[in-house]
């Protein structure tokens, strides 16, 4: 006879076998008490304001909820699990104050935790931003005892303190950590570093360091044991984002806010020899002006096609759209201005309405510079000029014979300056430099000539001791300082074209007059000569001399000059007829006042008759009349446009009344006249990429200039802001939070 197999028991069945189904219920009963206690419980893991003891009625409550007892009869015999079946009890919410439940999601949160954004430290995100789907009681206990719930508590305790003992306003003053304060207080290293253009990542660790031994201690919470030190690379980076984010996006809100941009870019090439784009933007913030850093992008090539995508890509990342660009500026090179495929038709072909402009600063550089070009003694003296400042510039000896003389001499211990075509007021510097100190750079270089048999230095002397030369640095020196003076008028950010004319016109009847009649200096030149006589150095100045200098380098040199300036400078319809605007130039009478400016309105509105920026027409001109008289009734001494855009823009209410008026003031506000700001731009990069640091990449570039150009005094600057940014980018290991 076979031997019957029987089936092998549990353990827990095995037991069942000696009990009745009354005792095998109560068992069972006792098996599931142990399991929702879990093994090693004790009361030190349980809210102190809470009692989580299970007695036995509880446990039948939870029982009878979750799942049916357990019934043994004597033919069949049913086995149940020593762990409940996973669940949810509604009795725990009684038990927890703080516990949620999602019955959609199936998960469990923590009120405290997501109250004060409290996360775990393994990144989870659990409790939080994720449910914990593990319905079971041991993970209320295991969360009750983790570091991110008795922060919550300890957050919670403390505010409720607070609103006990200062009420509303007391709550409110939650104390900061001093976790939080080490944060800040690195925040605060990286931004000094990087608002004074030094280098951010290799002095980071030595000014914390440095900052704990001077007393803030505190700042000793960022090395957190192992492997979190709030110092490393990466941190560094992470705070410079957040840092440089907080201004951009100030900066970005603002020109989207604005009733109308425009934008100026400029190219160059970094120390890293990596061609770059730089884009400026002009808005209106409350009726005045204002000029901002947007971004800076590398670029593979200088083609037309190549720039305007890259300016599309900035303006899509800045939140921007190009139809409500309503001009751009550039340097006025053919990539830029070409007329059929340039960067400024091909975004015209976007936006109609789009006006381009020629930065005037950079008219008025080459308006000088063809003019020296076009005099062969010129150009010359523009070599000579340079060679000498190479010659003291590369030998530490010669420049330190030249101060020695300069101090015997008593004349002005100078160093001579390089004139460069790239930087508009170089060449006056250079002129003055070399004009105050002309003696001891004679007796240097005839010392050098004589006793070291330098041919170089020979060279130089033999030329500048002659009468053409000293003519001329004369005769730069009445010009120049004009031109200086014009040139920096066009390099401000607030310049509007209100101003333009004027300040054009007023610089060439200046020099109109310098035709007529030598300058100061130059009628003057006799005592100079005498000068050089009684330092040793004969200087030739027969009468032959004088006039051969009159035809053929003074009078050619200015004539080209002014009519350059007049080339350079044509008067542009559309951007003058913007001129209506300027008070000063409104009539008087009643009679001129009628029919003023309708003109230049109605070339305006030609302009924008279509496209995306466009005005009707007819609404213009009736409201043209009513704002005029405005401006002659209502409002007085006010001689600018910039005043009256204060008046007229910042008002919600003129606004409301003069709406096509107001958009033409804003257009013609934001004109860009002048690209000096985007220069601005790459002389910052200079100071920032420096050759040590040319593997800097261009975002962490990009992050630097905000900082060093839109970024506010340090004492001004909102680093609690920042340290929250950094602190929801992801977990951290150390207590951000106040």
């Amino acid at each position: 006879m076979a031997e019957v197999k029987r089936p092998k028991l549990s353990k827990q069945q095995s037991l069942c076998k000696f009990f009745t189904p009354e005792e095998t219920t109560a068992n069972a009963s006792t098996i599931t008490e142990l399991d929702e206690s879990g093994p090693g419980t004790s009361s030190e893991f349980k809210p102190a304001a809470e009692d989580h003891s299970m007695e036995s009625d509880s446990i039948t409550e939870l029982e009878s909820d979750s799942e049916p007892a357990v019934s043994l009869t004597a033919s069949k015999v049913k086995s149940k699990s020593t762990h409940r079946k996973s669940g949810f009890t509604s009795s725990w919410q009684k038990n927890y104050a703080w516990l949620l439940y999602d019955n959609e999601e199936r998960a469990m949160y923590c009120k405290l935790c997501m109250r004060y954004g409290n996360l775990p430290r393994n990144g989870s995100g659990k409790w939080v931003k994720v449910g914990c789907t593990s319905l079971r009681h041991d993970k209320l206990l295991k969360h009750t005892a983790s570091a991110m719930h008795r922060d919550s508590e300890i957050s919670s305790h403390e505010e409720a303190r607070a609103s006990l003992t200062g009420g509303i306003r007391g709550a409110l003053e939650v104390p900061i950590t001093e976790e939080r304060k080490a944060v800040i207080g690195a925040l605060k290293c990286l931004y000094f570093l990087a608002k004074n253009e030094l280098p951010h990542t290799t002095k980071f660790t030595s000014l914390v360091d440095f900052s704990i031994n001077m007393g803030c201690s505190f700042m000793k919470q960022l090395r957190r044991g192992g492997n979190a030190s709030y110092r490393s690379k990466q941190v560094v980076a992470e705070f410079l984002f957040c840092l440089s984010d907080c201004i951009k996006q100030k900066v970005l809100l603002t020109m989207r806010n604005s009733p109308t941009i425009s934008i100026l870019i400029d190219e160059s090439t970094d120390v890293s020899i990596l061609k770059q784009l730089v884009m400026y933007g002009r808005c209106i913030v409350d009726g005045k002006l204002e000029c901002h850093f947007l971004n800076i992008k590398d670029i593979p090539d200088g083609r037309a096609s190549t720039i305007e995508k890259s300016v599309l890509d900035i303006l899509q990342e800045s939140g921007l759209d190009i139809t409500n660009v309503s001009s751009f500026g550039s340097d006025g090179a053919s990539v830029m201005t070409g007329r059929k495929t340039g960067v400024a038709a091909r975004l015209k072909a976007l936006n109609g309405n789009l006006i381009s402009i020629h930065c005037v600063a950079h008219r008025l550089a080459l308006a000088a510079g063809q003019a020296s070009q076009s005099v062969p003694y010129l150009k010359r003296f523009k070599e000579i000029v340079g060679s000498l400042f190479y010659f003291y510039h590369n030998s530490s000896v010669r420049q330190a014979g030249l101060s020695a003389i300069q101090m015997i001499l008593d004349d002005p211990v100078l160093r001579l300056k390089q004139a460069k075509d790239v930087r508009w007021l170089s060449h006056h510097a250079a002129i003055d430099a070399l004009r105050r100190c002309l003696i001891s750079v004679l007796t240097s270089l005839d010392r050098e000539a004589s006793e070291r048999s330098e041919p170089t230095a020979s060279g130089l002397f033999n030329f500048m001791r002659k009468y053409f030369f000293v003519a001329s640095l004369s005769l730069f020196a009445d010009v120049l300082p004009h031109l200086s003076k014009l040139s920096r008028t066009l390099q401000s950010s607030s310049l509007d074209f209100s101003i333009l004319t004027p300040v054009v016109d007023s610089c060439i009847l200046s020099i109109e007059k310098l035709l007529q009649s030598p300058g100061k200096n130059l009628s003057e030149i006799d005592l100079l000569i005498a000068r050089l006589d009684e330092a040793g150095f004969t200087v030739k100045a027969e009468e032959n001399l004088r006039s051969n200098f009159d035809q053929q380098v003074r009078i050619p040199y200015i004539s080209k000059l002014i009519e350059n300036l007049k080339d350079r400078f044509p008067t542009m319809k559309l951007i003058s007829c913007f001129s209506i605007f300027t008070p000063s130039e409104l009539p008087q009478t009643d009679c001129e006042l009628l029919h003023y400016g309708e003109g230049e309105l109605d070339t305006l509105l030609s302009h924008y008759s279509e496209g995306p920026l466009a005005l009707d027409h007819n609404k213009g001109q009736l409201e043209w009349r009513e704002f005029k008289n405005f401006l002659s009734k209502q409002i007085k001494n006010i001689k600018s446009i910039k005043e009256l855009s204060e008046i007229v823009l910042s008002s919600p209410e003129r606004r409301q009344i003069f709406p096509i008026m107001s958009e033409l003031l804003s257009r013609g506000l934001v004109l860009p006249i002048a690209t000096a700001d985007c220069e601005r731009g790459f002389s910052a990069v200079n100071r920032i990429k420096t050759c040590p640091r040319n593997s800097l990449k261009t975002d962490t570039l990009e992050e630097l200039m905000y900082i060093s150009i839109e970024g506010p005094p340090l004492e001004e600057f909102n680093f609690e802001e920042a340290a929250d940014i950094w602190g929801r980018r992801k977990n951290r290991r150390i207590h951000w939070q106040s």
